[in-house]
C-alpha cells in the first residue's frame, strides 16, 4: 500500500508533533508502507521519512526545484521526482494515491489538502480515504468550515464519507492496517 502524506516543513511550537511524525514513519516503515511525500530534509516532513526509510518503507519523494532557501530535499530516497512547480508536485503527489495522511502543517498542508477534496469533489481524482490527525484541535476549525459548506450547500456531504479524524495516532495507524487488510484480502 502507498500512503501520501501532507504535513509541514516545519517543526511546529508543540513537540509532540515532532513525535508523531517520528511514530508515524516508523509504524510505515516497520509495516512496509510505501510513503509519497512532499520530498524535504525538513520539518516534519523528514522526519516521517527518515524514519519510514530506516524502518523499511520505500519512499517516493517529490521536490520542487529552486523553491526553498532554507529547505533540503531528502537524499537516498528511493525514488526522487523533481519538478519546477508547486502545482506539478501537487499533482503528482496525488496521482494514484490509495490513502492520504494529514498532519499538523500550515498553509501548503491546507493548500494540499483541499485540492485533494476539489479533485475528489469534481471526480478529478478517485475517492479513496483521507485520515486527519486532528491532535489537540489542530484540524477542529477546518472541519467546522467544511460542515459550513455543506449546511450553506457549497459542498456535496458525500465528501465526508471518505474523510476521517483521528485524536490519537494510534487509531489513526489502526486503520492503515485495516485499509491495508482489506487491500490485501
Amino acid at each position: 500500500m502507498q500512503v501520501t502524506v501532507f504535513l509541514g516543513s516545519k517543526y511546529g511550537l508543540d513537540p509532540d508533533h515532532a513525535h508523531r511524525a517520528i511514530d508515524l514513519g516508523k509504524f510505515l516503515g516497520n509495516h512496509k508502507i510505501d510513503l509519497k511525500y512532499g520530498g524535504s530534509l525538513s520539518g516534519l516532513m523528514g522526519l516521517v521519512a527518515i524514519n519510514a526509510k530506516s524502518n523499511g518503507s520505500k519512499i517516493t519523494g517529490v521536490y520542487p526545484k529552486n523553491h526553498f532557501e532554507n529547505e533540503l530535499e531528502l537524499p537516498n530516497v528511493d525514488i526522487f521526482i523533481p519538478v519546477d512547480t508547486m502545482d506539478r508536485r501537487k499533482e503528482l503527489l496525488i496521482k494514484d494515491s490509495e490513502v492520504f495522511v494529514i498532519l499538523p502543517g500550515g498553509i501548503g498542508t491546507l493548500e494540499e489538502v483541499t485540492q485533494l477534496l476539489c479533485e475528489m469533489s469534481i471526480g478529478k481524482t478517485e475517492k479513496v480515504p483521507v485520515l486527519f490527525l486532528n491532535s489537540h484541535g489542530f484540524y477542529t476549525g477546518f472541519f467546522r468550515q467544511l460542515s459550513l459548506m455543506i449546511k450553506e450547500g457549497f459542498l456535496d456531504s458525500d465528501i465526508m464519507n471518505y474523510i476521517q479524524e483521528f485524536d490519537f495516532l494510534s487509531d489513526l495507524t489502526e486503520e492503515l492496517l485495516k485499509l491495508e487488510e482489506e487491500k490485501n484480502a
